[in-house]
């Protein structure tokens, strides 16, 4: 149920903030047929700038009924009435010009929220980032970036859309002229969006403004815009989605133990009742495809409630997103028939082939069973065979463990999951061989301890190794899976921190907290460095700075 429901949880999740970012993309682009950037860029803010000039060649193509062009940034801060900036290191601060159009514009501002910056030392603040920092209209409001510290009149607050923020991202806007000085922009802009005439296609509008464009300077319609910030927002949710998912493996995994073991304690309890059945006329087939069914019945329940609690995980999540300052709106969680099937299936398959070996066990019960009293014993084999099947299944999840570690293959995460997985299977079948020397060992204190309760606990356990084992292997591979996370994410670290102290030797190191990109230049003025080596304790200071090649 648990792997289900983290199953479920997750699509629902991600279906749920898809459909909600799909809507709010499409009123956001209604108006825009045409989107004018630096070719290769995309939506965001950290684009390559372009003469302005290529705004006017625009306006005079046939078929343009308006068009607004911008600025925009990503190496900007704000800073709250405390000096610290909003948002900390989570997500971005992105920065715009405000536009003219208003059909071209999915910056918003609603009534009673103020008005648009018109002018020098104006700004306008998303919803959500005003009420985290406290700010109202008509506070100053201090931004760090090109020029330093520079403080602005707070005088609207904005919208994406119909939501009050972007996945929590800090929005600012400033006039265009005002935006360009504040980012370090020249007579430049860059992105321009447009909007055609009535009855004009926007692929041909596309295609007839891309032939007045310079070198490096593209052409794409706005629906094409509308994908790849959809795309961009699914891909920066994915690591939430994969984390859960990654989860759910796991609860998969240890859960296909947990119920074989159930199933073989309850066949066990109906050794009698199953044996009398034989006894009846029952073939073995009928049993086993009477305990399959049970299972099959015990799955459908457990997959309906693991689907009822995925929800219940959903909004969770959301209520957690939203926390963190993500913004999402509250609007219904979205449950598609595709979550159904996979949750179902999931739940259904895993614990009816988790029953296949206890449905096998019953259909081999004697009917004579029923007529003695130690119907329900586990008769004593040998572990010979066994052993040469643990042995070769533990070798094998060993094997691909070493393929994915030392071998240096294109995809070592799967060769070790793979490996992992196998392996704990190998274990878990080589286990009786161990139970009773363990018991043995582990039990020696009992009878000294608790006399003659711990000496029968103690024989209890070495009587049948198999169903001790049986008891234990969930709990074991349980903390199998714990202590390899663990140690796998403390060696990263280890490595990852080693790596770094090697390739730079630095005992302070200081940078924007608005280093989003490692493409896009974040800003510290370059006076910051000088400052820094009038300090006599600092030996070296080395000023550096990252952009593309």
């Amino acid at each position: 149920m648990l792997g289900v429901s983290l199953v479920a949880g997750t699509f629902i999740f991600t279906d749920t903030i898809n459909a909600q970012f799909d809507s709010l993309l499409g009123e956001i682009y209604e108006g825009t047929d045409v989107s004018v950037r630096s070719a290769g860029g995309d939506f965001s803010a950290a684009t390559e700038p372009f003469p302005a000039s290529v705004y006017d060649d625009i306006i005079a193509v046939d078929g343009v009924m308006a068009a607004d062009g911008g600025v925009s940034s990503v190496s900007a801060q704000v800073l709250d009435s405390d000096g610290n900036p909003i948002g900390g290191q989570g997500p971005p601060t992105l920065g715009f010009s405000w536009g003219d159009t208003e059909a071209l514009n999915p910056i918003k501002i609603q009534d009673g929220n103020g008005r648009p910056p018109a002018g020098p030392g104006e700004i306008a603040i998303d919803l959500n980032s005003a009420r985290n920092a406290n700010l109202e209209l008509g506070d100053m409001v201090t931004v760090v970036a090109f020029n330093g510290p520079e403080d602005f009149v707070l005088v609207g607050l904005t919208s994406f859309g119909d939501a009050d923020s972007l996945l929590g991202a800090t929005l600012i806007s400033f006039e265009l002229e005002e935006a360009r000085s504040v980012f370090g922009y020249g007579d430049e802009l860059t992105g321009i969006v447009v909007q055609a005439e009535a009855g004009v296609d926007a692929a041909d509008l596309t295609a007839a403004i891309a032939e007045v464009l310079p070198e490096g300077v593209e052409a794409v319609t706005g629906e094409t815009e509308q994908n790849e910030q959809a795309a961009e927002i699914s891909e920066g949710l994915s690591f939430l989605s994969v984390g859960l998912l990654a989860f759910a493996g796991v609860s998969i995994f240890v859960g296909g133990f947990i119920i074989q073991n159930t199933f073989r304690i309850i066949i066990a309890q109906r050794t009698r009742e199953l044996a009398l059945l034989r006894a009846l006329g029952a073939t073995g087939r009928q049993v086993r495809s009477m305990v399959i069914i049970e299972a099959l019945i015990v799955g459908v329940v457990g997959s309906v409630v693991g689907i009822a609690f995925g929800f219940l995980l959903a909004l969770g999540i959301r209520a957690l997103m939203n926390a963190v300052g993500l913004g999402l709106t509250q609007s219904g969680m979205v449950l598609l028939p595709r979550t159904v099937v996979i949750g179902m299936t999931v739940g259904v398959l895993l614990t009816v082939a988790s029953s296949l070996l206890p449905a096998r066990k019953a259909s081999r019960i004697p009917p004579i069973a029923a007529l003695r009293e130690d119907a329900s014993r586990t008769p004593r084999r040998s572990l010979h065979k066994r052993a040469v099947v643990g042995a070769a299944v533990t070798g094998t999840g060993v094997a691909l463990l070493a393929i994915g570690l030392f071998l240096g293959v294109s995809n070592p995460l799967l060769y070790v999951a793979l490996g992992a997985a196998i392996g704990f299977i190998g274990v878990s079948i080589l286990a009786p061989l161990a139970a009773r020397p363990l018991a043995d060992i582990i039990g020696w204190p009992m009878p000294k301890l608790f006399g003659v309760s711990g000496q029968l606990a103690k024989e209890n356990t070495k009587r049948q190794p198999r169903r001790t084992v049986s008891t234990a292997s969930a709990l074991m591979v349980g903390v199998a899976l714990v202590v390899f996370f663990s140690v796998f994410a403390s060696s990263t670290k280890a490595s990852v921190s080693e790596t770094v102290f090697e390739l730079f030797p630095a005992d302070i190191t200081f940078q924007s907290t608005n280093q989003t990109d490692p493409e896009v230049p974040a800003v510290i003025s370059p006076e910051f460095a000088d400052d820094l080596r009038m300090h006599e304790e600092l030996e070296v200071v080395s000023a550096m700075q990252f952009g593309k090649a």
